[in-house]
C-alpha cells in the first residue's frame, strides 16, 4: 500500500512523493518517540522548539539539509560506498528507467522516459535527461540490477554481457 504526500519542492512549486505504508509507520513511530523526546527536552529547557518542523535535532530546532547530507552520508559509509542525496536521486532515476524499460519491452504500453520525468517532478523531459546521460545496464534483466555512469570515451571498452543506455528526449536507445 501507497500512500501520495503534497509538499513544497525547489522554486516554492507544488509537489509530491509517493511513500509506502511502512515508510509512514516508521514515521509515525520517530514522531511518538524520538520526535517528542526533542520537543520535550527543548521545553524543559526553555528552548524555543520547532513544532512544525516534521524532523528536528536534539536542540528542537528544525534540522537543517547539512543534516540529511551527512546522514546520508554516514548510511552510504556504513555500507561501504559513497552515498550523497543527489546519488540516491539519480540512482533511482537509473534503476527505474531500466526497470520501465523493461516493462516496456516485455509489451507494456508506456513511455519509461516520461514516467521517470513525472516521478522525479521535472517539467521538462531534457531535465530527466541530464540525470540519465548513460547508464550501463545488466543485459540479462534488472533483477540484481547493476549500473555505472558511463564516460562516452569508454564505452568500447564494455564487457560484452553490458549494455549501455543514452536517454535522447525523444526517447531512449540502445548502444551495444
Amino acid at each position: 500500500l501507497h500512500h501520495t504526500i503534497d509538499l513544497i519542492r525547489k522554486g516554492r512549486k507544488p509537489g509530491y512523493v509517493i511513500a509506502p505504508a511502512s515508510l509512514l509507520d516508521e514515521t509515525d513511530g520517530y514522531v511518538s518517540g524520538l520526535r517528542f523526546c526533542w520537543l520535550e527536552r527543548a521545553r524543559r529547557k526553555r528552548r524555543t522548539a520547532n513544532h512544525t518542523a516534521l524532523f528536528i535535532n536534539a536542540r528542537g530546532s528544525h534540522a537543517g539539509r547539512n543534516a540529511y547530507q551527512r546522514a546520508v552520508s554516514q548510511a552510504g559509509l556504513a555500507c561501504g560506498f559513497k552515498a550523497t542525496t543527489h546519488l540516491l536521486r539519480a540512482t533511482f532515476a537509473c534503476m527505474l528507467l531500466a526497470r520501465l524499460e523493461h516493462l516496456a519491452s516485455e509489451g507494456a504500453r508506456i513511455n519509461p522516459l516520461v514516467v521517470v520525468k513525472v516521478l522525479l517532478g521535472h517539467e521538462h523531459v531534457e531535465t530527466t535527461d541530464r540525470y540519465l546521460r548513460a547508464i550501463a545496464v545488466d543485459a540479462y534483466g534488472t533483477k540484481g540490477l547493476t549500473f555505472h555512469r558511463i564516460d562516452p570515451r569508454y564505452r568500447s571498452q564494455l564487457p560484452p554481457e553490458t549494455v549501455a543506455i543514452e536517454t535522447m528526449p525523444a526517447g531512449v536507445r540502445l548502444v551495444f
